[in-house]
């Protein structure tokens, strides 16, 4: 792990953490996945509060226009890859400290992503497929709804990819993830 101060700030201790574990440890690869996840966690803990959009604001898009929807996410975010049942992994940790102990599930050989975001004052994860990881790189960079349904086309009817492209706007509304217009 690099020995330099690069920030003047504590905040940035764990950054360099993950990179260092994964060339140094020889342990289960979940623990390198659990140090990013717990990075991505931190970092976003203090990023900038903005406002969120919300269902309101969306039912009063027009809806001749609702594939200009704009849909970006929060700053307030980090999407992260990390070996497969690390999710798990990280469930069952934070589970044995509140008294629930369970099992470790085997880890799978193809990694897992995750979506990481802070609403408020709590941090939450949770684990997304590859259709999704894809439309929130969209929306990270800022896209509109109706790129999201063309991303899908390739791999779905119409009718398929603007049901599954509504699901994740629902989604991403409740979890608090896209930035107001």
């Amino acid at each position: 792990m690099p020995t330099d101060a690069r920030h003047a700030s504590l905040r940035f201790l764990g950054q360099h953490l993950p990179g260092w574990m994964a060339a140094n440890h020889d342990g289960a690869p979940t623990d390198v996945g659990l140090a990013r996840l717990e990075w991505a966690r931190a970092d976003v803990f203090d990023l900038v509060d903005e406002p969120t959009l919300t269902a309101d604001a969306v039912r009063a898009w027009a809806a001749a226009r609702f594939a200009e929807l704009p849909v970006r996410l929060i700053e307030a975010h980090r999407l992260v890859t990390v070996p497969a049942g690390t999710a798990a992994r990280w469930d069952t940790l934070v589970g044995e400290r509140e008294g629930e102990a369970s099992g470790l599930r085997a880890a799978e050989p193809a990694p897992e992503s995750l979506v990481v975001w802070r609403e408020g004052a709590a941090v939450y994860h949770r684990l997304v497929d590859a259709d999704e990881l894809r439309a929130l790189e969209l929306a990270a960079r800022g896209t509109a709804f109706g790129s999201l349904c063309e991303g899908l086309l390739s791999t779905q009817q119409e009718a398929d990819a603007v049901t599954k492209a509504y699901g994740w706007l629902s989604t991403w509304l409740a979890d608090g993830l896209l930035r107001a217009a």
